[in-house]
């Protein structure tokens, strides 16, 4: 994923720079930011959003306005967080939908598919999701610097699809050779993994139900 993400997101950097646009677009990865920065430092995009370091909308806007040169692409996690943005995002919707309601015009049925209510979790926190569509427009709108702000399309599930690298068939091979082992030597309820370069197992207990975050000392 990161290879070929990486080179996408060098030339969308590259287009950017070139076109003098601020380019934004969404990276998978609800939960972990691995993808987005593995993204973000192996290609020459200008910056990245990550779920592991919540941001302020406003403090982004100060540090792009003060760039000296503001061309480039922006990297957003899937699982970026503002919560004040979410929620300041949801109660536009929520009102949206009632103006669209009260015409009589439009059937319900229709306002749900295409303006959902926003979902709230059992914290109380507006559910992820949309998050590079929320930034593209905040900035668009408050950024002072009149340069275009450009909404792309995101590096994320297509590449699922596409044909693996060898590197990716001789790990899975790897993989499956370790699996096949532990089985033989009746080992089970364990995964296999690579660690420190090495193949290895896990107690499935150790990992199943548990989220994987990007190690702050990763990205300081």
């Amino acid at each position: 994923f990161v290879r070929r993400a990486s080179q996408d997101a060098t030339a969308l950097e590259l287009d950017a720079q070139s076109t003098e646009r601020l380019y934004v677009t969404e990276v998978m990865g609800r939960d972990c930011g691995e993808l987005t920065f593995g993204t973000f430092r192996h290609s020459r995009a200008s910056m990245a959003l990550i779920p592991e370091t919540p941001f302020n909308i406003e403090k982004l806007i100060e540090h792009i306005a003060g760039m000296n040169d503001p061309r480039g692409l922006l990297l957003v996690a899937e699982g970026a967080e503002d919560q004040d943005l979410m929620w300041r995002h949801a109660a536009d919707i929520i009102i949206f939908r009632e103006a669209l309601a009260s015409g009589g015009i439009i059937p319900q049925g229709l306002i749900d598919q295409h303006f959902p209510l926003p979902q709230i979790d059992a914290f109380g926190n507006v559910k992820k999701g949309g998050i590079a569509d929320m930034v593209t427009f905040e900035l668009q709108q408050n950024l002072p610097q009149k340069i275009p702000i450009v909404r792309m399309p995101d590096l994320g599930y297509q590449y699922r699809s596409m044909d693996p690298l060898k590197a990716d068939l001789d790990l899975a091979e790897m993989f499956a050779k370790e699996a096949v082992s532990l089985l033989l030597r009746g080992k089970r309820g364990r995964m296999v993994a690579m660690q420190n370069g090495r193949i290895s197992s896990l107690p499935l207990a150790d990992v199943v139900g548990k989220k994987r975050s990007l190690q702050r000392e990763s990205y300081r």
